[in-house]
């Protein structure tokens, strides 16, 4: 499963709580030009045996993951700014909202923030990576 980009900042955003546990989203990473959501997979493990039927491998699927959130984001002082600050919050509740207005909110945290890019006579860029604490929730939007 790869990573869906919901949006290069046509309605969608993304939000963390300054105070972790407030459930009040209201700090966004400005200037995110795409926000993509996250892989989810699940662990496969092998219970092949020696009288395994038909000497075919047996598996079985394990404990559930949440990739990583790479955010791509305009450089500015501010943004930059607002970056560094998310991750000195820590591991905290974080809110990605499509342009339709679905949902997606996981525990997380910054775990880390790229270089300043300029691609040729294109704007400058920097990355922002958040890592998932845990299991996320998804709502979709109302019809």
């Amino acid at each position: 499963m790869s990573t869906t980009d919901v949006g290069t900042g046509h309605g969608a955003s993304i939000s963390y709580e300054a105070t972790p546990g407030s459930g009040t989203f209201g700090t966004e990473i400005a200037l995110a030009r795409v926000i993509p959501l996250p892989e989810r997979t699940r662990a496969v493990h092998d219970k092949t045996h020696l009288k395994s039927p038909n000497n075919h491998r047996e598996k079985f699927g394990g404990r559930f993951d949440t990739g990583p959130v790479p955010l791509t984001c305009i450089f500015t002082d501010a943004s930059w700014s607002a970056a560094h600050a998310a991750m000195d919050v820590g591991t905290t509740g974080w809110k990605i909202k499509t342009a339709e207005g679905s949902e997606f909110t996981f525990p997380g945290f910054v775990s880390s923030i790229g270089q300043a890019d300029r691609a040729g006579e294109g704007e400058t860029t920097f990355t922002v990576t958040i890592t998932p604490a845990g299991a996320g929730t998804w709502t979709e939007a109302p019809a």
